[in-house]
């Protein structure tokens, strides 16, 4: 079977049911982005993937069952969960993750970050809750930052 490599955001996607699995040997940093399309999980990997290019592949998962999938079949450095109120209910899929991957780094992103949802997230399982810049220079900055810390021991820096 022949997967397909969307060169702009390194996903691969299996033409058989659009299943999405990642292609290690192509790219070393796997990262697991649990939002919907344009959340603010996956415009923060998005922006990451075209910063450090083929470096970096995500995995972008939409419901339990892919997450399950994916982290069956995968093995991915980091977890980015989005917080956002048209998502699926992310934080209730942290208890499961956390307790199964005890060491494997978890962030909570989101565009506007109550304390609530702050609090709630690190309890849930969260290493580390981000609000999402909107200047474009700060989320550049936000995305080198997150590379160094989560990615470094993985792979080198831009």
């Amino acid at each position: 079977m022949e997967n397909y490599l969307d060169t702009h955001t390194h996903v691969t996607n299996f033409p058989c049911g659009a299943t999405p699995c990642a292609m290690p040997a192509q790219c070393p940093l796997q990262i697991l982005v649990i939002d919907h399309e344009n959340g603010p999980a996956h415009t923060l990997i998005d922006v990451l993937s075209r910063v450090f290019g083929p470096r970096v592949s995500y995995i972008l998962a939409d419901d339990e069952s892919t997450v399950q999938y994916v982290l069956a079949c995968c093995e991915p450095e980091l977890i980015v969960a989005g917080l956002d109120a048209r998502a699926i209910n992310i934080l209730a899929l942290l208890p499961d993750i956390r307790s199964t991957y005890r060491t494997l780094p978890i962030l909570a992103v989101g565009r506007h970050v109550s304390c609530f949802t702050q609090e709630e997230s690190h309890q849930f399982g969260a290493d580390e809750v981000l609000e999402l810049p909107y200047r474009a220079a700060e989320l550049k900055s936000l995305v080198v930052t997150l590379a160094q810390r989560y990615l470094q021991p993985a792979g080198s820096a831009a």
